[in-house]
């Protein structure tokens, strides 16, 4: 087994609006169901640069989870893409 972890940032990159919180329970669902279970280890808090050169502050979810190695496919293909929009990301 390997142990993954990604970030997934609370905010929508162009608006900068909080994303939903159904759409986070709806995302961990998913991954409940796909890959039997997840930690989520809290809150991170980070910075980025935008295309305008400018430093963004940001916080993200930190996930954990416990993959096979001929399931990493589709976890990377499970993970959100986040977009601006009032929906949240999908």
């Amino acid at each position: 087994m390997l142990v993954t972890y990604f970030f997934v940032p609370i905010r929508q990159e162009g608006t900068r609006k909080l994303h939903r919180a159904a759409a986070f329970k709806e995302f961990e669902r998913g991954l409940f169901e796909s890959f039997r279970g997840w930690t989520y280890r809290g809150f991170i808090k980070g910075y980025w640069r935008n295309e305008a050169g400018r430093r963004v502050y940001d916080k993200s979810r930190f996930y954990e989870l416990g993959v096979e190695a001929k399931e990493i496919k589709a976890l990377k293909a499970s993970l959100p893409t986040f977009r601006s929009s009032r929906s949240g990301f999908r």
